[in-house]
């Protein structure tokens, strides 16, 4: 990887995002998350128990100051989220060019009755944390698939995901 460089993950809830965004940690990127800043902050997160919008912008402002951080030291960085509406891939993109850092999103395309049979799978399995179900239904619903501008970069689950990570950072 020649340039430091801000992925910004995209993609449905359990289309496979965090399983990418590790491929590329393991090639050097550094991998954020909210959810694991939630964690960090000490915001609770349940079924029951909504974050508020309050908790949401202090975990977005630290999210985004982390990145801040990390850019400004030179390191890669893969945001691990949905990043589901074109607005919030814009912020982070801007932040990217404040720095002089090049840019892309990756697109983790899944159709919606596949990221849609995981989510109620992983209600048994509990593999990984659940999301609420007004909260699924709001990303499917305003969902906006990334488009050329945003310099996309489309995976999907036919590619074979560690050739598919090395080849993309041969061309970073």
């Amino acid at each position: 990887m020649a340039h430091t460089t801000l992925l910004i993950l995209c993609g449905l809830p359990f289309a496979g995002k965090t399983t990418l965004a590790k491929e590329f940690e393991k090639q050097g990127f550094i991998r954020i998350t909210v959810d694991e800043m939630n964690v960090s902050l000490g915001i609770s997160f349940s079924l029951e128990k909504k974050i508020s919008f309050e908790e949401w912008s202090y975990a977005y402002r630290e999210y985004y100051k982390r990145i801040r951080q990390l850019l400004k030291q030179g390191k890669s960085v893969i945001c691990d989220g949905v990043a589901f509406m074109k607005r919030e891939r814009e912020e982070l993109r801007q932040i990217a060019k404040n720095y002089h850092v090049q840019t892309h999103v990756v697109y983790v395309q899944t159709p919606m009755p596949v990221a849609r049979k995981r989510w109620i799978d992983n209600k048994k399995t509990k593999e990984r944390q659940d999301i609420r179900e007004d909260d699924f239904r709001h990303i499917m619903q305003y969902f906006q698939t990334p488009i050329e501008d945003e310099s996309t970069l489309t995976y999907n689950e036919m590619n074979d995901q560690k050739r598919w990570v090395a080849q993309v950072i041969k061309t970073l």
